[in-house]
């Protein structure tokens, strides 16, 4: 690989020693494409064995991954649509409270902590209510009362500066 990069920077300079040295005119077109041609076959120069080398044994080419077990695939992509279950139940429960108490989205913004007990029905066991700007103002019972009646779970309101 050293000695590719090698010829790739030598081809660069000759033909860029070549272009500075070579007089201004018509002739100067048909050199610049000269060099062109050439850096253009200095850089696909290894195509050939690489192609012949897969065109042999493909595997050759491609990295050697490890082999994972399918069960272990099945737990990620099981954590992965949890994580993002969660996130999209925190994103609904943050608009629905907007829209009901009439808070401007950027205003509120909610936590949950999830009870995990069960990998089969993960449930919020405790929801934070973050209050902003104007919405610091809003009586925290009412909010407090609407996540309890759609969630049945604790609820805390907090203050964010």
């Amino acid at each position: 690989m050293a000695s590719y990069c090698l010829s790739i920077f030598s081809a660069a300079l000759a033909g860029a020693l070549i272009g500075i040295l070579s007089p201004c005119g018509g002739l100067s077109k048909y050199l610049r494409l000269i060099i062109s041609c050439f850096l253009l076959c200095t850089l696909l120069w290894p195509l050939p064995s690489l192609l012949s080398r897969f065109l042999e044994d493909p595997s050759t080419l491609l990295p050697d991954l490890p082999k994972a077990d399918p069960e272990e695939y099945e737990s990620l992509w099981d954590g992965a649509l949890q994580e993002n279950a969660k996130d999209y139940f925190t994103q609904m429960l943050t608009q629905t409270l907007c829209r009901e108490l009439s808070i401007e989205e950027g205003n509120l913004r909610c936590r949950v902590l999830w009870d995990e007990t069960d990998p089969e029905a993960i449930l919020p066991l405790r929801v934070t209510v973050i209050l902003r700007g104007s919405a610091i103002w809003k009586d925290p019972e009412p909010i407090k009362d609407l996540v309890k009646a759609l969630l049945n779970c604790e609820c805390a309101v907090a203050i964010e500066r």
